[in-house]
């Protein structure tokens, strides 16, 4: 009995080993500098851990201001670039759908998938895994921000174009953060949450409100919400913590800032002025008042060392 049991964890950790192993790591980007940096931070932190051959990034052929200390992004060899789908349908944030289907359906990435926002940075391989009972499996860390609440406020009566009851989303609502990872998913997933995106798009421009700028998030949501019965949905508290936290975690996500002395809105060089409170990424480089922040300030100062080496190569 005890030699069965040795042999089903050891086929357990070998399975766990063969899914880290085929891992790949997706994030969407805009051409535009407010992206620009914290592309060269995400790609920084891959670096760090040996990984960047594992990231897959996408963007658009719209390209609008630059940010003026480009190095990482430009060598990067996975950046794959899409027509422009959410400028032609009126919401821009939808081109990480189209662009993310069109990579499965390529079979340029494939499932195992983390997908991430580029406002978080990795800290570490992930190492183990959230014990998964089925096939197939969602798993998400927590922005404690993201509630149904907020997504009522935002997106008023969303489950009217939905297939189920207002309870039924309340009920089952998890509150997604900025990465979460697929496991052994079918390929069309992420064309049913187009769907149900375009769907609260719709609702939203027929009720005259403005489009809520988290609408793909709320449409995972709900996808994953609708096919509960077929996948699991679990919550891994070691993937991702906020930048205001010192938990040990795969991934750091730094979108509500270090109040108050960061907040990434305050570095988006919107046209035509294209202004900033400095430069994001010596803002960051001092960073210390929590462990997360702390981690991402070691980053920063690695990316303003290359910066001051390349400046000095080309001077020769």
């Amino acid at each position: 009995w005890s030699s069965d049991v040795c042999s089903s964890d050891l086929e357990k950790r070998l399975q766990v080993i063969l899914l880290l192993y085929s891992m790949k790591y997706f994030v969407s980007l805009e051409k535009d500098a407010y992206h620009d940096w914290q592309a060269e931070l995400l790609i920084e932190s891959f670096n760090n851990i040996a990984l960047i051959d594992d990231l897959y990034m996408t963007t658009n052929v719209t390209e609008k201001n630059r940010y003026p200390h480009l190095l990482n992004l430009l060598k990067h060899k996975n950046l794959f670039t899409f027509d422009d789908v959410g400028e032609m349908k009126g919401f821009r944030p939808i081109n990480e759908l189209y662009q993310l289907t069109t990579l499965i359906m390529d079979k340029a990435v494939s499932f195992p998938l983390v997908v991430m926002k580029p406002h978080v940075v990795i800290k570490e391989k992930i190492e183990k895994i959230v014990e998964i009972n089925e096939a197939r499996a969602f798993v998400y860390g927590v922005d404690p921000y993201f509630t149904f609440d907020n997504a009522t406020k935002n997106c008023e009566n969303f489950w009217e174009c939905c297939e189920q009851e207002e309870s039924y989303y309340k009920e089952n609502w998890f509150n997604l953060g900025s990465v979460f990872l697929m496991i052994g998913l079918p390929d069309w997933i992420v064309n049913k949450v187009i769907k149900v995106a375009e769907s609260l798009i719709i609702k939203q421009i027929s009720d005259k409100k403005p489009v809520w700028k988290d609408t793909c998030k709320l449409a995972w949501i709900i996808s994953m919400c609708d096919l509960k019965k077929h996948i699991e949905i679990i919550y891994d508290q070691t993937l991702s913590s906020i930048m205001n936290d010192g938990k040990n975690t795969v991934f750091i996500d730094y979108e509500h800032g270090l109040p108050p002395d960061f907040n990434k809105l305050m570095f988006k060089y919107e046209p035509p002025a294209c202004l900033s409170f400095g430069d994001p990424i010596e803002n960051m480089s001092k960073l210390i008042s929590t462990p997360n922040a702390h981690f991402i300030s070691k980053l920063a100062l690695l990316m303003l060392r290359k910066r001051k080496l390349n400046a000095t190569s080309l001077k020769k």
